[in-house]
This record gives structure tokens, sequence and C-alpha cells, in this order.
């Protein structure tokens, strides 16, 4: 199959002259403006290569690829201008990662390369993506199925921790949000490696001495030394360090947002627990927790908003899918907890919440919160 390249330009007659000369080698779609283009592409996603003109009314060349790159990142960006001055160049670097900046009139010499190079480039960012979806992602899952086993309301609150951060993502609009959303998801894994009876007794409000607390302090630093022997991961363990209470202001911005983000849906998590609705705890953080910067606080309220539209049913065990979440913790019938309050039904869960239910029993109905 050949690869997809879409070719952007306000002039036919130039579009017409870029499909004459790579329709042998790629298959071509034009767009004659930004707006066009960027509807062509949301229809079908897997254009390996976008070739933009710079000088175009309504949205120019560097506008379209930015936006390009927030909506399709895997897809490479090339510039095509027929003024080269410095400005142009520095401003489709910064705001849109361009790939290549050419100039026009451009030689078959010289875009031919170009072009070869940007499709060489896509499948190296698509065999990466897919190395991170596949692997890594196994590898994340393997240890949040562990860690569900092993301490349900450590997983349960992993799992909204990485809901809240996957909402206030979107809403921010960052690309590429998912080292931070593991981050979230492994923030607990910690608590699989300590002793049980000293968990039970911290969750159950009762005084530690200094050794079992430091114990419980302990959960973060084995949280981090956990992901960082999974290859990949590198931002995911440095934000969770950033998490430590004593850690100073991070190098990397990114990192910093990271923690940022968790730290946030951590204390809104929180505040959920103790009984608040979701806009009376995004009101309460506001006014408490000044420090908390202003964008990550109003993303917060905008998927509390979100949050209403959902409702909670009752279903028997049969009747269980995988992706609903629990709005209820769930126990067997003889009284062990099985799964907590906002766990999500994967597979796996659900396989195991089956087999308890054919030898041991499970208590229902079962509370699920589906959309409304």
């Amino acid at each position: 199959m050949k690869p997809r390249i879409i070719c952007v330009d306000d002039e036919p007659r130039v579009l017409k002259g870029l499909r004459r000369r790579l329709g042998r080698e790629y298959d071509i779609t034009i767009a004659e403006s930004g707006a066009e283009a960027l509807a062509t592409m949301r229809q079908t996603d897997d254009y390996q290569v976008i070739v933009s003109d710079m000088r175009m009314p309504a949205m120019n060349g560097v506008q379209l690829l930015a936006t390009a790159r927030k909506e399709f990142p895997d897809t490479v960006r090339v510039l095509l201008t027929g003024q080269a001055d410095l400005n142009d160049a520095i401003a489709a670097v910064n705001e849109g990662s361009i790939f290549r900046f050419l100039t026009k009139p451009c030689p078959p010499e010289v875009l031919a390369p170009a072009l070869e190079a940007a499709v060489a480039h896509n499948r190296l960012v698509s065999a990466e993506r897919e190395l991170l979806e596949g692997t890594v992602s196994g590898s994340v899952a393997l240890l949040a199925e562990i860690l569900a086993i092993r301490d349900p309301a450590a997983a349960a609150r992993g799992v909204r921790l990485k809901s809240h951060v996957a909402g206030m993502a979107k809403v921010m609009e960052l690309p590429m949000s998912w080292d931070i959303e593991v981050a979230a998801t492994l923030s607990e894994i910690g608590y699989a490696l300590l002793p049980s009876e000293i968990v039970d007794r911290w969750r159950d409000g009762f005084d530690l001495s200094e050794s079992e607390q430091k114990v419980i302090d302990g959960q973060g630093q084995l949280a981090r030394d956990l992901v960082a022997n999974i290859p990949r991961l590198e931002s995911v363990s440095a934000i969770l360090a950033q998490l430590a209470p004593d850690a100073g202001a991070a190098t990397d911005d990114r990192v910093q947002l990271g923690a940022d983000l968790i730290e946030a849906a951590g204390i809104y998590e929180g505040m959920l627990k103790s009984g608040l609705t979701e806009g009376a705890a995004v009101a309460q953080l506001r006014n408490t927790r000044p420090d908390i910067d202003a964008e990550i606080v109003k993303a917060l309220e905008q998927i509390a908003v979100a949050a209403g539209g959902y409702v909670t049913m009752s279903l028997g065990v049969d009747d269980l899918v995988s992706g609903v979440m629990l709005a209820a913790d769930l126990y067997t019938a003889d009284g062990r907890l099985l799964l907590t309050e906002g766990s999500e039904l994967t597979p796996a869960a659900r396989s195991r919440i089956l087999q308890y239910a054919d030898h041991v029993g499970v208590r229902e109905p079962i509370a699920v919160r589906v959309p409304a």
C-alpha cells in the first residue's frame, strides 16, 4: 500500500502539480485550505505526512501544522513556503514541530528525499507508539492486576486517579499524556509490597508506631523502584519521584506538570471519598488550596460537571460487562473484599468475580455506574 500524504495549498495549480509529481510513489489527497485539510484528516487519520504551504488565507501553514500536531501527533509535518525568512522557520519549528522546512519552488531532487525521510520517520514514530501501547501497556496492566488482587483499595484509587488525570489532560489539550496517566495508575503500586496488617491499621485510622509509619511512608519509593525497572517508563518513574513530599521543583516542566495533576487528582479524590459531591469538592479545593495551578482547578471543574452524566444501577453477576465502574464495594458471600468502589471492571476482574461467584458466592445486586 502506498504511503498516504495530504498536500495543502490555496492554489489549485500547485496541488495538481504535486499530485502529478508524487502520485506514482504516494497516495495523494489534496486540500485547498487548512480547514478542509483538518476535516479530511478527522474523517480518516491514517496520513503518514502532511505537506502544507505557508501563506494561506484564514489559517496559515504554521497554524495548520500546529493543530495537526495536537490532533494527529504521528503524522509528520512538512512546510513549503515561497518566503523563506528566518521568522517563518522559527515559528514553524516552535509551534508545529516541523520535520522539514522547504522553499518554493521545490525541485524534485529536494522534495523526493524529504518525503522519503518523512515517511520513514512516521514509521519509526508509529513503531514507537505500538511498542508503548503493546509491550509497555501490557506490563502496566499486569502490575495493575497484581495490585488489584493484592490490595483492591489501592488499585481502585489508582484507577480513579487515572480517570481524573485523563479527564484533566483532555480538557487541557495535553498531547501524549500516556505517561502521566500511567504514573497515576501505578502511584499506589507500592502498597502491594507492604505488610497488609500495617496497611489495614493505617487505613482504619489506628495510631502507628514510628517503624510502622516508615513502612507506609516508603510506599512511594517502592512504586518508583518497581517502575524504574520497566524499559520506556523513565518519564513515569520521574513523575512518581516528583510526588515525594520532599521533592523540590522538577527541572523538566512535563514531569512537574504530571506530578501536579496527580497531586490535585489525589486531593480531589480524597474529598469525594469524604462524601462531597464533585462540584463541592472542586469548590473546596479552590478555596483551601490556592497553591494548585488555576488551570488545573478549572480542568477539574469541567470533569466534575461531566461526572454528572452517569447514573447508578444494580446488576447481577451474570449481567456484568467489562468497562463499567463499581459504584460500591464488592464483597464475596463470606465477607471478603473483592473490589472497591470506583474500580473499573477489567476482563481479568470480571473473570475473578465469576470464579468467586461459582465457588464462594458474591453479594448481589452489584452497584455500577453507567453513562446516563
